[in-house]
C-alpha cells in the first residue's frame, strides 16, 4: 500500500475543524453544478468470496441508478425489486439497493465499484473482498448502533464488521479472547474512500483503557496486542474530529492473520529474487523487533521474486495507492499463513543498482562512498539516526538526487543536505552547502486538484572538476523518533529516460480553482469534456509525448494532445455530437513518444478524487489510483452552451507577440446570459484574465510577454463558465406524476365501484327480501324448493360480502400506493425544481506552437568549408513574422575556432551575408556553429538560434582542391 499521510495535514485539520462549526449543514446539499452520478458510499464496503451481499449506495444525482459495476468480472450486481401487488403494473425497483454476487474466484483485496444511472457513470468506491466472516450493522436503525460501552456489540475474532460512525459518538464492540494469543484489530477508513479519520481504543472487561492508537497505515489505525488473560475485551471506534454520517463508514477487522506494515529494502531489482525483511504483526516465523516502541512489532525474513517493469508503464492496483505515489513503479506482495493471507504491501522497483546503507555512516568523516547511478536503501532506525553518503562523480555530470520515502507510505519527513567539498591551495578542506531541502518542490504546484506533493525532497546539480559531494539524509524529527519501519530509497545519478502518465477526471463548479467535485468523465449531447493527464518525466526525458484515448464508443471523439518539453500535464478533450445513445464503458489513455530512438507506449494510470472540496488550493482533496478509467454519454440532456472553435489548424506565434483566438458560442435552451471564457492548458507563466462573452462570438487575446514561457507545442482549450435556469430531470417528474395520476384514477374507480356495490342490491337480495315479506305466499311451496331458495340467498349474500371485502382491500392498497406516489411526486418535484445552476464547458482543443522569436533564418543546406586563417561568406535569409518588423542583429556563437563580426539588418532587409573566419589555430575537421539572430519584440530580448556545420581545412587541402577545380 502506498498510502502516505497528507503533506499539509496540520493545516487541513485546522481548516476542517473550523469548517465543521462554521458551515451550515445545508450548504453541502445545494445542487451547484449540472448533475453527474456521484457515489459517496457503498455499504457494506465489501464481502466474502462465494456469497451474496445486499448493498446500499449513497451519493448525489443517483437518479435511476440501475447498474452497479465492479473492476473484477467475478463481482456482479442485481437490482432489488419489491414484490408486485395486484395494483402494480410491474415489480418496482428498490432505489439504490443491489444484491452483489461475489464469485469464489475473486481474489482477496480491493476492487472498485461504480454506479450507472441517468447521469452517467459515477466515480469509484472501494469494495474489499475478504475471506473473514462479515457482519453488517443496520445503519438505519438507531438501536442497532453500538454506542454504549456496557452494551457493546458482540463480535468474534476472525470477522469483519461494517458500520458507520455517528457524529459525537463512538461505536463499541466486545469479543472474547484467550490468554497468550496475538490479536490484530484494524479499522479501514481512508483505505476504502471514507472520510473517517479513525481512532481505536482497547478496554478490558472492567472498562479500563489498555491501548489507544491512530494513523498506523496512513490515517487508518491498527492495534495489535497479546491477550494478557482469558476473558472479554472491548474496542471503541470514533472519528478524531467527532464527525459522522454516510461518508464516515468503516470496516473493523479483528483477526489472527499477519499484517505487514513495512518491508526492507523498500525496493527490489526488477526480475530478480532477493532477501527482504517484513515488519508487522503475526508474521509467520516472526521475531520481536528489538529497537521498536511497539512490543508487538515483529520482523521476518523472506525471499521475494520481483517481476520486471511493465512494458506499458502500467501499475497493477490491488490496494489504496494515494496520489503522491501514483507515478512510482511497484508490485504487491502478501504472506500466507494458517489464518489466511496478509494485507498487500507494495515494493518498489529500483531504477539503478541497489546499495544498502552502511552501518557506520552517521558522521561526515565516515560517509559511505557510492558510485553513480545507485539506489541507496536505508532506515531511520532509531532516534538520532542519520546517514552520510559521498558521491563519486565526474566533472560536468548532471547529478539528480531524489528521496522516496513518504510517497511509499512511510511515516517520515526526510530532509536532505548536499555539500560540495573542495581543497584549497594550502590543502585545507572547503565545504560549501549547495542546498538543504525539506519537502517536495517539484510537484508542489503542479495542480490545485490533485495532491502530488509529498515530504520527499529532490535536487539536481552539475558536478565540478576536483569537487567531492556529500549528502546527509535524516528525518526532520530524528531527535525524538526512529523506527525500522521508517524506510527510504535515495536515488542518485541518472537512469534510462522514460515517463509515466496519470489520468484523472473531475469537474469544477465554474473554474479550475473553485469547488472541485469527484466525478467521472460524463458527456451530454453536443458537448466537450476534458480530463487531465499528468506527465512524470524521468532522467532528463524531454521529448514530445502524443496522448490519445482508446476504446471509445461510437459517436465519441478524442482530439488528442501533444505535451512538449517539460510541460507537466495535458488536457485531453472528448467530444460527442447529437443523438448519441447512452453508454458507459471503460477506456484507456496512452502516451507515445520516442525514447532512445524507438517509439514507446505508456498507459496512463487512472486516478480519482476521494472527496469533493470547496477550496482545492487551500485543502487539496485526497486522491488515489483507480482500477480503470470510465467514460459515459447521457442522452436526456444537451449542454446549455458550446464554445465553437473557429479554426482547428495549428496556431503559431512567438514570445513577445500578441495573438487573437477567435471563437463562437452556441447557446441552447434558456441560457442567454454572459459566458466567462479563459484558456486552460497553457504554461502558468502566461498570465491572462477571464472575459465575458455577451454575444454569439468573441476573440480572446493572448500576450506572450515573458521569456519564462517555454517555447514548444501546446494543446489547450477555452473553458467557459456560466449560470442559467436549469430544469432538472423533467423525465423523472413526468414519470412520478404519471404514476401518481394512475393511482388517483384507480382510487376513484375503486371507490366508485365500492359505492355502487353498497348502494345497488342484487336481484337475489331483492328476491330474498320479497320472500321474507310475503311468507304466506310460499306456504304451499314444496319444502325442498324452499330450502334451495334459502341456500341461494345465503350464497348470494356471501358473494356480495366477499366482493365488498375484496374491493375494500383493493381500495386500501390503492390508497397506500397513492399516498406513496404522492410523497414520491413531492420529493421528485422538490429535488428537481428549476433553479439557477452553475455550469462549466470546454471547447475543442487548440494547437499552439510558440517560437522562441519572431525571426526565422534560412541557412544553406550544404556544409561550409573554410581554411584555417581564412574567411568564407555565409548567405542568410531572414523572415519576420507575427507582426515584427524591427532590426535584427546576426552573429555566430558557440565556437572558439570560427567567428564572425555581427551584422545588423535594418527594417525591411531580408538577406545578409555573414563573413565567417577560421582562426589560425582552428582545429581541422567538422564542427557545429550556431548562428544567432537577436531582436527586441514586445519589450523582450529574444533570439533565434540555428546550427550550421562548418568544416575547417588545412591550407594544403584547400590548395589541392583549388588546383583540381582549374585543371581542364
Amino acid at each position: 500500500m502506498f498510502g502516505p499521510k497528507s503533506a499539509c495535514r496540520p493545516l487541513c485539520l485546522l481548516l476542517c475543524t473550523i469548517a465543521l462549526f462554521a458551515i451550515p449543514a445545508s450548504t453541502a446539499a445545494r445542487n451547484e453544478i449540472l448533475p453527474r452520478t456521484h457515489l459517496r458510499a457503498v455499504y457494506p464496503a465489501g464481502g466474502q468470496p462465494g456469497t451474496t451481499v445486499r448493498v446500499e449506495i449513497a451519493g448525489d444525482d443517483l437518479d435511476n441508478v440501475d447498474r452497479l459495476v465492479f473492476s473484477h468480472p467475478g463481482i456482479t450486481a442485481r437490482a432489488v425489486y419489491e414484490a408486485a401487488t395486484p395494483v402494480d403494473e410491474a415489480p418496482r425497483r428498490v432505489p439504490n439497493v443491489f444484491d452483489v454476487d461475489i464469485s469464489v474466484e475473486v481474489p482477496t483485496g480491493f476492487h472498485d465499484a461504480r454506479a450507472i444511472g441517468d447521469y452517467g457513470v459515477s466515480n469509484p468506491r472501494s469494495f474489499v473482498v475478504d475471506t473473514l466472516r462479515q457482519t453488517v450493522v443496520d445503519r438505519h436503525t438507531a438501536d442497532a448502533k453500538p454506542h454504549d460501552l456496557k452494551n457493546a456489540h458482540q463480535v468474534r475474532i476472525g470477522s469483519v464488521t461494517h458500520s458507520q460512525v455517528t457524529a459525537n459518538r463512538a461505536d463499541y464492540y466486545r469479543f472474547s479472547a484467550t490468554a497468550g494469543e496475538s490479536v490484530v484489530i484494524e479499522c479501514a477508513g481512508q483505505r476504502i474512500d471514507s472520510q473517517l479519520d479513525a481512532t481505536l481504543v482497547l478496554y478490558d472487561a472492567a472498562g479500563k483503557e489498555l491501548q489507544r492508537v491512530r494513523d498506523t497505515l496512513g490515517y487508518d489505525p491498527v492495534l495489535a496486542f497479546r491477550v494478557p488473560a482469558d476473558g472479554e475485551y472491548k474496542v471503541a471506534v470514533y472519528d478524531f474530529l467527532y464527525r459522522g454520517g454516510d461518508d464516515y463508514f468503516y470496516r473493523l477487522a479483528i483477526h489472527r492473520r499477519p499484517l505487514i506494515t513495512a518491508v526492507f529494502p523498500p525496493a527490489a531489482t526488477p526480475g530478480e529474487t532477493s532477501r527482504f525483511t517484513l515488519y508487522g504483526f503475526n508474521l509467520p516465523g516472526g521475531t520481536p523487533v528489538a529497537n521498536s516502541d511497539n512490543a508487538q512489532l515483529q520482523q521476518a525474513n523472506v525471499d521475494i521474486a520481483a517481476p520486471p517493469v511493465a512494458n506499458d508503464g502500467s501499475l497493477a492496483v490491488c490496494g489504496h495507492i494515494a496520489s503522491p505515489g501514483a507515478m512510482l513503479d511497484a508490485f504487491a506482495y502478501r504472506v500466507a499463513s494458517e489464518h489466511g493471507p496478509s494485507n498487500a504491501i507494495m515494493i518498489g522497483l529500483a531504477t539503478a543498482p541497489l546499495v544498502r546503507e552502511a552501518a557506520e555512516n552517521d558522521q561526515a568523516d565516515s560517509a559511505q562512498s557510492i558510485s553513480l547511478p545507485a539506489t541507496v536503501v536505508g532506515q531511520f532506525e532509531s532516534p538520532g539516526d542519520q546517514d552520510w553518503i559521498t558521491l563519486r562523480t565526474s566533472a560536468g555530470e548532471l547529478v539528480r538526487i531524489e528521496v522516496l520515502s513518504h510517497r511509499t507510505g512511510a511515516d517520515t519527513d526526510p530532509t536532505l543536505l548536499v555539500q560540495e567539498v573542495t581543497t584549497d591551495a594550502e590543502g585545507r578542506e572547503q565545504v560549501k552547502q549547495l542546498t538543504r531541502l525539506d519537502d517536495d518542490r517539484v510537484y508542489a504546484n503542479r495542480t490545485p486538484t490533485y495532491e502530488f506533493r509529498s515530504r520527499d525532497p529532490t535536487f539536481e546539480f552539475t558536478a565540478k572538476e576536483g569537487a567531492v559531494y556529500r549528502v546527509l539524509l535524516r528525518d526532520v524529527y530524528n531527535i525524538t523518533r526512529g523506527d525500522p519501519q521508517m524506510t527510504y530509497q535515495l536515488r542518485v545519478g541518472g537512469g534510462a529516460p522514460d515517463f509515466r502518465l496519470v489520468a484523472n477526471s473531475h469537474t469544477f463548479r465554474r473554474r479550475s480553482s473553485d469547488h472541485v467535485h469527484a466525478r467521472s468523465l460524463v458527456l451530454r449531447q453536443n458537448s466537450n469534456e476534458a480530463i487531465e493527464v499528468h506527465v512524470f518525466r524521468r532522467f532528463g526525458f524531454a521529448e514530445p509525448i502524443e496522448i490519445t484515448a482508446e476504446g471509445l464508443p461510437e459517436g465519441v471523439t478524442c482530439h488528442g494532445a501533444i505535451v512538449s518539453g517539460r510541460a507537466p500535464k495535458a488536457r485531453l478533450v472528448f467530444s460527442v455530437g447529437e443523438q448519441v445513445p447512452a453508454v458507459a464503458v471503460p477506456i484507456r489513455v496512452v502516451g507515445r513518444a520516442i525514447v532512445d530512438g524507438r517509439q514507446v507506449i505508456r498507459e496512463a494510470r487512472p486516478a480519482t478524487l476521494a472527496f469533493t472540496t470547496e477550496n482545492p488550493e487551500r485543502i487539496p482533496p485526497p486522491a488515489r489510483l483507480a482500477q480503470r478509467l470510465w467514460l459515459s454519454v447521457i442522452e436526456q440532456e444537451t449542454s446549455p452552451a458550446e464554445i465553437l472553435v473557429e479554426n482547428e489548424k495549428l496556431l503559431e506565434t512567438s514570445l513577445g507577440s500578441e495573438m487573437m483566438i477567435p471563437y463562437r458560442v452556441a447557446r441552447r435552451g434558456n441560457f442567454k446570459s454572459n459566458l466567462q471564457v479563459a484558456p486552460e492548458g497553457l504554461p502558468r507563466q502566461l498570465r491572462f484574465n477571464e472575459m465575458n462573452t455577451p454575444r454569439e462570438a468573441g476573440s480572446y487575446k493572448l500576450r506572450l510577454g515573458s521569456t519564462r514561457i517555454p517555447p514548444g507545442d501546446y494543446t489547450f482549450f477555452l473553458r467557459g463558465a456560466g449560470r442559467f435556469r436549469y430544469e432538472r430531470n423533467t423525465r423523472a417528474v413526468a414519470a412520478a406524476r404519471k404514476r401518481h395520476e394512475r393511482f388517483e384514477r384507480l382510487a376513484q374507480e375503486a371507490a366508485h365501484a365500492l359505492a355502487e356495490l353498497k348502494q345497488a342490491p342484487t336481484e337475489v337480495t331483492q328476491l330474498a327480501e320479497k320472500r321474507e315479506g310475503t311468507g304466506n305466499d310460499t306456504a304451499g311451496e314444496d319444502p325442498l324448493n324452499a330450502g334451495e331458495n334459502q341456500t341461494t340467498d345465503d350464497e348470494a349474500r356471501l358473494a356480495h360480502q366477499q366482493q365488498r371485502q375484496e374491493l375494500e382491500a383493493r381500495l386500501a392498497l390503492i390508497e397506500q400506493r397513492r399516498a406513496e406516489a404522492a410523497a414520491e411526486l413531492k420529493r421528485v418535484e422538490e429535488a428537481n425544481q428549476a433553479g439557477d445552476t452553475d455550469f462549466a464547458i470546454v471547447s475543442k482543443p487548440y494547437r499552439l506552437r510558440v517560437h522562441a522569436s519572431p525571426v526565422f533564418l534560412e541557412l544553406p543546406q550544404q556544409e561550409l568549408r573554410v581554411a584555417a586563417g581564412r574567411s568564407v561568406e555565409l548567405p542568410l535569409g531572414v523572415e519576420r513574422k507575427f507582426g515584427f518588423s524591427g532590426r535584427v542583429t546576426v552573429d555566430v556563437i558557440g565556437s572558439n575556432d570560427v567567428t564572425a563580426e555581427q551584422v545588423v539588418l535594418q527594417p525591411g532587409a531580408s538577406e545578409v551575408k555573414l563573413v565567417l573566419r577560421a582562426t589560425e589555430n582552428a582545429v581541422v575537421g567538422s564542427q557545429e556553429c550556431k548562428v544567432r539572430a537577436r531582436v527586441q519584440f514586445g519589450g523582450l530580448n529574444l533570439a533565434t538560434v540555428e546550427t550550421i556545420s562548418v568544416r575547417v581545412e588545412s591550407e594544403v587541402i584547400v590548395a589541392e582542391r583549388d588546383t583540381a577545380e582549374v585543371t581542364p
